[in-house]
Order: structure tokens, then C-alpha cells, then sequence
């Protein structure tokens, strides 16, 4: 299967995954000529640790036990949004992932349930226990047509999903109105596959990269990877017995 790769590209995305702030610009600082001067004479080794430190942040991203702790490029890293906490740890759910085959290829079955309460929390994992208002699943941009018939709880969610491409890679939000912990433990999320990602691995590679956000302003978007499991379809019927043997001719008369 193929890899998703970080994109190159820089999104500079900020707020709600898209768009620019509105806030005023502050008014330019004044300068005297001393501290011009010292910031002369700090520039060489400033330029030095800001080289230097962009160096080892670009390839801060940790992925261990399906947490990423650490980002950089934050607009170009799944879920392609800026965020307080991407940690996995602060995600007080998790997804079991069921896959099906089908005549044109694969029913995807995710139910959310709860993880146990930690003994300590993140504030980002207090404000998806209060609401859950998205699941997004990292997908690629060759697969913008694969997907179909997404439902949550059996409904048509709404807003309707949204599939984003970014580069070679791509998004697909399924938003549904806010629920309480509560509610979203043991909600089902089912979609079909088909056509040219017939299967989950051609759609996500060999695990499910998703995120959940508590809202449209992306606060918090912990990041985690589940791996499915599939559906062994049911045994063949028992083969039918044989016949039984015809009953013995009558004997001639004499």
C-alpha cells in the first residue's frame, strides 16, 4: 500500500482550518538607536538558533502508541489545521473499525466508544467529553470518488461530508451535531467503498489515521490510528446429503 507522506506544501492556515484573521495589526514599536545597535550585534547568533532550531523542529512529529506529540508545518500535517493539542492522549475516545466485503467492494462499520478516565487530563480532553462535533480520516486525493452512503446512526449526516485534497493526500470531514460523551459512545458511522479504493488499505493505507474535533474552530484535534479488523464472511451451507438409494425392484413372478 502506498505510504500518506507529510506535504511539502505551506498552508499557513489558522482558526477554523482556513481563512485569515481579522484582528487588527498593532502599531509599529519605536527603535532607539542603543537598541538598535545590540540588535546588530545579536543578529549573527540569533540567525544561528533560529537556523538551528528550525532544523530539528521540522522533523519534530513523534508517532508512538498512535500519539502525535509534537508538530510543525501544523497547515500541512493531518488534520491540516492549527490546534492546541493534537495528542492522543487527549482524546477520550476511540474508534473500532469493521470492514465488510461487498459485490463492489467494502462497507466500512466505525463505532466510537469511551476510553477509561485517565487520572489526569488534558483540558483538550475535557472539552470532548463536554461535545464531539467531527471525525476526520486521512485518506488520498485519488479517492475523492471512492467513497459513498455515509451515514451516522443510520442518518445522513449534517452537514454533508466534505472530502479536501492537500497534495497527493486529502481529508474527509463527516460532521454531525455535537453530542455529549454519553451519546457519542456506541455511535456508528458507516460509509461504502469502491471504484478505484475498493478497500480500506487503498483508502487509508495499513491503518486509519482519524482526528476528532469538539467543534468547527478545531480548539482540539487529537490525532490517532486504529487497525481494522475484517468481517469473515459466513461459512458455506452444509453440503445436502445424497440421495438415497432407490428401494429394491419387486422380484419377477415365476
Amino acid at each position: 500500500s502506498r505510504p500518506l507522506q507529510h506535504s511539502g506544501r505551506d498552508r499557513r492556515q489558522t482558526g477554523r482550518c482556513a481563512g485569515r484573521s481579522t484582528r487588527p495589526f498593532p502599531p509599529p514599536p519605536s527603535f532607539s538607536m542603543a537598541s538598535l545597535a545590540r540588535a546588530a550585534r545579536l543578529a549573527p547568533a540569533l540567525l544561528l538558533a533560529a537556523m538551528l532550531y528550525g532544523a530539528s523542529a521540522a522533523t519534530d512529529v513523534n508517532v508512538d502508541d498512535g500519539t502525535l506529540t509534537s508538530r510543525t508545518l501544523l497547515a500541512d500535517i493531518f488534520p491540516f489545521c492549527r490546534c492546541t493539542d493534537y495528542s492522543c492522549m487527549s482524546n477520550p475516545y476511540s474508534l473500532e473499525i469493521q470492514t465488510k466485503a461487498t459485490a463492489t467492494g467494502t462497507a466500512v462499520t466505525m463505532t466510537i466508544t469511551g476510553k477509561p478516565l485517565p487520572t489526569s487530563y488534558s483540558g483538550c480532553y475535557a472539552d470532548l467529553v463536554d461535545r464531539v462535533h467531527r471525525v476526520a480520516l486521512l485518506t488520498y486525493s485519488s479517492c475523492s470518488a471512492a467513497w459513498s452512503d455515509v451515514k451516522v446512526n443510520g442518518i445522513d449526516p449534517v452537514p454533508a461530508p466534505l472530502f479536501k485534497p492537500y497534495g497527493g493526500q486529502a481529508e474527509l470531514k463527516i460532521s454531525f451535531p455535537e453530542m455529549p460523551h454519553s451519546e457519542a459512545v456506541g455511535s456508528v458511522i458507516t460509509f461504502n467503498l469502491a471504484g478505484s479504493c475498493p478497500d480500506l488499505v487503498s483508502f487509508t493505507g495499513p491503518y486509519v489515521s482519524y482526528s476528532m474535533a469538539e467543534s468547527n474552530y478545531n480548539k482540539c484535534c487529537p490525532v490517532c490510528y486504529e487497525t481494522p479488523t475484517t468481517q469473515s464472511p459466513p461459512p458455506p451451507p452444509p453440503s445436502p446429503s445424497p440421495p438415497s438409494p432407490p428401494p429394491p425392484s419387486p422380484p419377477l413372478p415365476p
